[in-house]
């Protein structure tokens, strides 16, 4: 049945106070697919469990976020391990759930996050932006690399291997569980609220503009080695095919930000939940939370720093300090709890 949760103070008290001890030290590696002259060469990240070793390096770190002690190119830990693809929000990085990756490499899963291009901080390409279709492909690419590279190959557990996204990765990660997009239907849907969100990216970006796209922005992209997808945030909701949801065959976790800042709630996760099969889908909505607080921890001083950079950019550390920190605790429980019921556990 659908699973609702409202997450209050107390609940995320409880995930802050009962953490076990990390089992594996997190190890880093470099994630490069094909050449800088490649249409769509992919880079980012592997964050795995490792032995340790004797330096390390602080991932994700810098004057504005809080990053987290890592070994570089460490040795893989002795094991086989899920495999969980990250796919960061739009202008985002794989550095944005760094908070993630690491508590679930230390608790035995391989994560890899790649950053998109055309939509990731370091490409704002306007070309590649408009072909959305290849961010889900992106994934699946990463997948195919990782299951063939002799360093991580063998340590993968193959029938185990789920995908997370915020916000533009939300999208991702259900396009990859079959959700398909729908241009007129979320054109309908945009000309009724025309300032929202999704729609204002759809028109600036031109998606869908291109009819010579539509094939591709509309075909299935769904990845069947996935077994299980969490949204965080999603947006792009009303764009897919209400039918399309409604036949998802996989265990789908929707956490939404109950603050609605950035996106509307009703339309977003709460439509999307609603959508999916409810034996297959839990929701979770975090009463407190906001759209960037699925991003890393903010330092003390962050948003003047921001503001100064970019006027309004700001908003992306408001209470992103220890309440952050703290809803990320949630979300780990969450997650974890999520993956073990789809299968995800230890043997």
């Amino acid at each position: 049945m659908l699973r609702f949760l409202i997450a209050s103070l107390f609940i995320i008290a409880a995930a802050t106070t009962q953490a076990e001890p990390p089992a594996y030290a997190v190890g880093l590696a470099e994630l490069k697919l094909g050449a800088e002259s490649d249409p769509r060469p992919l880079r980012g990240h592997i964050i795995y469990p490792s032995t340790g070793g004797s330096q390390t390096m602080r991932f994700g770190e810098n004057a504005v976020w809080r990053g987290f002690d890592v070994y570089p190119n460490a040795p893989l830990a002795a094991g086989h391990f899920p495999l969980v693809m990250l796919s960061h929000g739009l202008f985002g990085n794989s550095f944005n759930q760094a908070w993630l990756a690491t508590a679930l490499a230390e608790s035995g899963f391989i994560v890899v996050a790649p950053n998109h291009p055309g939509t990731s901080t370091f490409d704002r390409d306007a070309k590649q932006r408009t072909m959305l279709w290849e961010r889900p492909r992106d994934i699946s690419r990463t997948i195919s690399a990782m299951l063939d590279d002799p360093h991580f190959s063998d340590a993968i557990v193959q029938d185990r291997i789920a995908a997370i996204g915020h916000s533009m990765g939300g999208y991702t990660v259900l396009a990859l569980a079959d959700a398909r997009y729908d241009i007129a239907r979320h054109a309908a849907y945009c000309e009724e609220h025309p300032d929202r969100a999704d729609c204002v990216f759809v028109r600036e970006a031109g998606i869908g503009a291109d009819a010579a796209a539509k094939a591709s922005l509309e075909a299935s992209l769904r990845d069947p080695r996935i077994s299980a997808v969490v949204s965080f945030d999603l947006g792009l909701t009303q764009g897919f095919d209400p039918k399309s949801l409604s036949k998802i065959d996989i265990p789908v976790l929707v956490i939404g930000a109950g603050r609605s800042d950035m996106l509307n709630l009703d339309a977003e996760s709460r439509a999307l939940a609603a959508a999916l099969p409810a034996k297959l889908v839990s929701y979770v909505e975090l009463a407190g939370a906001g759209h960037f607080d699925f991003l890393g921890v903010c330092k003390p001083g962050a948003e003047a720093i921001l503001k100064e950079e970019g006027p309004g950019d700001e908003m992306v550390c408001k209470a992103g300090g220890a309440e952050r920190e703290a809803l990320h605790a949630t979300i780990i429980q969450q997650v974890n709890i999520f993956l073990a019921e789809a299968g995800f556990g230890e043997d």
